[in-house]
């Protein structure tokens, strides 16, 4: 239970600002808030700092916060425990008692807590410092758990053993976690255990200190999960069902259920999950993978999932090496409160068309979501957001993010990969109310990537990306495409199949020195769709995208390309080889479509 109390750092009250207003709209859910709105003296505090519920057990929580209207001066973020009259927190990702720097060299946004009593009430506040310490941001108490029951798995399977332990696993799982009060189950540090899939109950903290590795053997699997399973089941969701696939080594809700629920997972220690085998004689899947996909009477899409974790309230990643998927790495889908911190997912093996449609994590139709501080190597997209695709995803109508539960991604790594954070292509419900910031994309073919298509439907709106930093990327800094091909098969919605995307802000992008771009890469592409029926709003082109403040580096880069967009701006938007000199040409479409050029290089030309 979290309760607000006032301190002495916080005598004078005062209406909180429409922008502060606006950051809690941005960054609020079912975490606790530490309402902002203080007296401040001369430099903006930390804004809406809060307790993610999910991050909270018997010895530690996690406190976030969003940066203060200024704040490129701020060089670090400090926690303090207010109840004991202002002792810095150290803060375990940083072994600092202030934040540490993320991967831009920005401060980070987060600090994880360690070394807490249970059932003890423990208050926060955030300060910001740029030489000089600003006021508090806010005070709120929160009150760590009960300590669980805890199980060893090793008293249930055989640690080190090359065969399956999957109902030694499973047994422990169980004896752990009944469900309905809180339990934990620990693979301890040096074990290993070999498991086909495993299911994960409600109220339940899976600890994996050690290694747990994916049987590759596929009949040893469940072959009945779907990650659609709305879809196909008539009316207007149609009769083509989602392909179905086997289940993941680590599941919440799999099958095909469209009404299963869960709560309270948490996958967290400093272990490693593992698919199994590495790459397979076909270098774009692993050994499972390639054996899922070989197995009597099935195809490509029978390929399971790492981790399947669907319908949950309250879910927890933190601190694992998560690795060689037989398709994607993490798929979490229809869940809200979710926090995922500090890991480590990786599908890459030295080529990007290595593990075919193995994102890092793809963020299905989920609101209320922070990914954060985690670094992502992989073979497809790195960081996915979808929100269902086609007509049956128009019917099934959930949002990937909303107003009142919104989507943070900050301080991430990714490497290789088809893209570094991308929005799409399943946009049928829209994609929205997202803020990626401070986050850096190196060696990924596109940094920032939009997809959509003419029958995917939706797109993505209400989102910012902010403070990013590029390097070495092969194909295209950023990238608006409403042409994205699509694969699925599943007919357009009959309303607005056409995709596009919508009041989107792209600020303070730059590079890593001037090898933001490899030759031959544009540093930023935008394309859409011409007319004005089946589309939202009578518009098929992309609209009100604000460009500002992008300085996108490298040398034999082909520059900016600008189609099929309206009532956009483009300010301060620069490719260039050093900062200075121009590179390639800046070609946007001619005609009266309402865009504005401001202090671009190169210079606009409409062709």
């Amino acid at each position: 239970m979290f309760t607000f109390i006032k301190t002495k750092e916080r005598t004078t009250f005062v209406q909180p600002s429409k922008t502060s207003r606006t950051v809690a709209a941005l960054l609020g859910g079912a975490s606790v808030w530490l309402t902002a709105g203080l007296a401040q003296a001369t430099r903006s505090a930390p804004a809406s700092p809060k307790v993610p519920a999910e991050t909270v057990d018997d010895t530690s929580m996690t406190v976030m916060w969003s940066k203060p209207s200024s704040y490129s001066a701020i060089s670090q973020y400090r926690v303090y425990n207010a109840s004991t009259g202002g002792t810095a927190y150290t803060c375990s990702n940083s072994g600092t008692t202030n934040s540490g720097n993320g991967p831009t060299g920005k401060p980070n946004l987060w600090c994880h807590i360690t070394g807490r009593t249970a059932n003890t009430a423990y208050t926060f506040y955030v300060r910001a410092y740029d030489g000089t310490e600003s006021a508090s941001a806010a005070t709120a108490s929160v009150t760590t758990k009960a300590a669980p029951p805890i199980k060893y798995v090793d008293a249930y399977a055989t640690s080190g053993s090359s065969s399956p332990q999957t109902a030694g696993v499973q047994n422990a799982i169980n004896a752990a976690c009944n469900g309905s009060t809180a339990g934990r189950v620990v693979i301890k540090s040096g074990e290993s255990f070999v498991s086909a899939n495993l299911n994960i109950p409600s109220n339940c903290t899976f600890q994996i200190d050690g290694t747990l590795t994916a049987d590759t053997t596929a009949a040893n699997y469940t072959f009945d999960n779907n990650r659609f399973p709305a879809y196909g089941t008539g009316g207007s969701y149609g009769t083509v069902h989602y392909p179905t696939n086997y289940r993941a080594l680590l599941n919440v809700c799999a099958g095909s259920s469209t009404s299963c629920s869960a709560s309270n997972v948490r996958i967290v220690g400093s272990g490693t999950v593992t698919g199994g085998a590495g790459p397979s004689s076909d270098a774009a899947l692993s050994v499972l993978g390639y054996n899922q996909t070989h197995a009597s009477g099935r195809t490509d899409s029978a390929r399971a999932d790492l981790l399947h974790l669907a319908g949950v309230n309250g879910l927890y990643l933190r601190g694992i090496h998560f690795m060689d998927a037989p398709a994607h790495v993490i798929f979490v889908a229809r869940s809200t409160n979710v926090s995922v911190e500090q890991v480590n997912s990786t599908s890459y093996h030295g080529s990007d068309s290595s593990y075919h449609n193995g994102d890092g994590i793809d963020l299905a139709t989920s609101t209320n979501a922070n990914v954060y501080g985690s670094s992502f190597d992989t073979g497809d997209d790195c960081i996915n957001l979808n929100a269902g695709s086609n007509a049956p995803g128009v019917a099934e109508a959930r949002s990937d993010g909303s107003s009142s539960g919104p989507i943070h991604i900050f301080d991430n790594t990714t490497l290789h990969g088809h893209g570094g954070v991308v929005f799409g292509s399943f946009t049928a419900a829209w994609i929205q109310y997202v803020t990626a910031e401070d986050n850096y994309h190196n060696g990924t073919d596109v940094g920032l990537r939009f997809k959509t298509g003419t029958n995917r439907g939706g797109g993505a709106q209400s989102v910012t990306v902010r403070d990013t930093k590029l390097n070495n990327i092969g194909s295209t800094g950023i990238e608006v495409t409403g042409s994205y091909k699509d694969s699925t098969g599943y007919a357009g919605p009959g309303t607005n199949p056409i995709g596009h995307f919508k009041n989107i802000t792209i600020t303070n992008i730059f590079s890593n020195g001037n090898t933001g771009l490899k030759s031959g890469a544009y540093a930023i592409k935008v394309d859409g769709n011409e007319g004005t029926s089946n589309c939202d709003a009578g518009n098929c082109r992309h609209i009100n995208l604000a460009f500002s403040n992008i300085d996108i580096r490298g040398s034999g880069g082909k520059g900016i390309s600008v189609y099929q967009v309206s009532s956009s701006t483009w300010s301060n938007v620069k490719a260039t080889t050093d900062g200075t000199a121009a590179v390639g040409t800046f070609y946007y479409q001619p005609g009266s479509f309402g865009n504005a050029f401001n202090s671009c290089v190169p210079a606009p030309t409409a062709k």
